[in-house]
C-alpha cells in the first residue's frame, strides 16, 4: 500500500467518490458541452487518473465496462462525470430490444451501448491509453457532442432515474 493506505477493492460508500463540477471561469451562461470544453474537462480528470498511486486506491471493479489495467488492477474509469458521458467507445445497440426502458437508459448512459440508434460521428475506439489510467482526450466531433448532449438533456427531463444520476451534470 502507498503511504500506509489500504488498496480499495470495492466501492464502500458514496464518500469514496470524487466528483468534478465544471463552470465557466468568466461566469457566462452557456452550455459546457462543447468539444473544446469537454476536452479540457477530460484533461483535468487525467491529472487525478495519472497519480502515482492511483492504481492502489482506484475502484477495482471486475465488471466495469470501461477500465484500465496499468497497475495490474482493473481500475474502473469514472462512469458519472461530464467527460465520461461523452468519451465513450460506442457499441452497436443490437441487444437493446430485450432490455426494459430502465435497462436501456443504463446501457446508454453508463455502458456505451447505443440503444438510441447512435450519434453522428460517434467514436467507437477506446479512449484509454494503454499502460496508463488516463483517457485519450481527443477533440470530439461537434455533431456527436450536440446530439449526445440533446439526448442527455431529453433523457433527464423524461426519466427520474437519469435525472437522479446525472442531474447535477446537466
Amino acid at each position: 500500500s502507498a503511504g500506509g493506505r489500504t488498496p480499495l477493492s470495492q466501492r464502500a460508500t458514496g464518500n469514496l467518490t470524487t466528483t468534478f463540477m465544471y463552470r465557466w471561469r468568466d461566469g457566462r451562461d452557456a452550455d459546457l458541452f462543447s468539444p473544446a470544453a469537454l476536452q479540457q474537462m477530460c484533461e483535468v480528470e487525467n491529472e487525478i487518473l495519472r497519480g502515482e498511486h492511483y492504481g492502489e486506491v482506484c475502484f477495482n471493479d471486475p465488471n466495469a465496462a470501461f477500465y484500465t489495467t496499468a497497475s495490474g488492477t482493473r481500475c474502473a474509469l469514472p462512469r458519472l462525470s461530464a467527460p465520461s458521458l461523452f468519451y465513450v467507445p460506442w457499441q452497436s445497440g443490437g441487444g437493446c430490444a430485450s432490455l426494459s426502458p430502465s435497462e436501456r437508459l443504463t446501457a446508454e448512459v453508463e455502458e456505451g451501448v447505443a440503444c438510441s440508434g447512435g450519434y453522428t460521428g460517434m467514436p467507437t475506439a477506446p479512449f484509454w491509453t494503454d499502460g496508463s489510467h488516463t483517457r485519450k482526450c481527443t477533440l470530439l466531433d461537434e455533431a456527436y457532442v450536440a446530439e449526445r448532449a440533446a439526448w442527455l438533456y431529453a433523457a433527464a427531463a423524461e426519466h427520474e432515474g437519469v435525472r437522479d444520476r446525472l442531474g447535477f451534470f446537466l
